[in-house]
């Protein structure tokens, strides 16, 4: 019984963490694709 709701907690983590790490990839890969344009903007 204890297992089981370890087991539960440690899931709804994963799911929270894969969450968030999604979240930061694709916020980091608009960074990505962003930053250039917005450097080349600053420079002319």
């Amino acid at each position: 019984m204890d297992s089981s709701e370890q087991d539960r907690r440690q899931r709804e983590k994963l799911i929270f963490f894969s969450i968030v790490f999604k979240r930061t990839l694709l916020n980091a890969g608009f960074f990505i694709l962003l930053a250039p344009k917005t450097s080349l903007k600053k420079h002319h």
